[in-house]
């Protein structure tokens, strides 16, 4: 009977079937810890968790896993080993991360970055009373002019229909706007981009 299924493919397809599965099932963790619409609720948040979470969803994503090849993207973790929890809404800064996640992705692939192979190097550090979070890829980078338009609504380097050029601008909004912090770009054609955030500890007495 083993060797009738496998001459069949029918082991090959349970397998699929079985890793499609667990694939799905982070995806739904994922989701519900990150994506919750009706909690937008704060609270003292862990920016490694946010950032390991955001980074095995874009893993998973089937636009991710059909065009690139994830698996080959080197991952260059540089935490603190000092753990400074800040107040935050987790699903908001999970889809800020979220985001800077695909566009480098997409930036590293569509690119070409062909000189070396595709890295993002994930920095978590404290900055005085706040957590400084770098995300840098080793993309082709953008010019001065991109740079500076980059959180402004509508913007898109992407071909159309690829991008609604809302993505940056929401996230820009959540972080400085919501979280009273500070989301910035460095970046030169050639040498890849850095997105940092910055949130402090505690939210400031001002209005959400």
């Amino acid at each position: 009977m083993g060797e009738y299924l496998r001459r069949r493919g029918v082991l090959d397809s349970v397998r699929d079937i079985r890793e499609a599965g667990e694939r799905a099932a982070g995806i739904v963790r994922n989701m519900l810890q990150f994506s919750r619409k009706s909690d937008p609720e704060q609270g003292h948040c862990d920016l490694r968790e946010i950032v390991e979470s955001m980074l095995d969803l874009v893993s998973k994503d089937y636009d991710i896993r059909r065009n690139y090849d994830f698996k080959k993207v080197a991952i260059v973790r540089e935490y603190s080993p000092e753990s400074f929890p800040v107040h935050c809404s987790a699903s908001q800064v999970g889809q800020v991360v979220l985001n800077i996640l695909l566009n480098a992705v997409h930036a590293m692939f569509c690119a070409g970055t062909a000189r070396e192979e595709p890295r993002l190097a994930i920095s978590l550090r404290p900055e005085g009373e706040a957590m400084r979070l770098e995300i840098r890829d080793n993309g082709p980078g953008m010019d001065e002019n991109v740079r500076r338009r980059i959180f402004e609504p509508f913007f898109t380097t992407k071909r159309t229909g690829e991008g609604t050029g809302l993505g940056m601008f929401v996230a820009y909004n959540i972080i400085t706007n919501t979280h009273g912090g500070s989301l910035t770009v460095e970046s030169s054609p050639g040498q890849g981009a850095a997105f940092v955030i910055v949130l402090p500890r505690e939210m400031p007495d001002t209005p959400c």
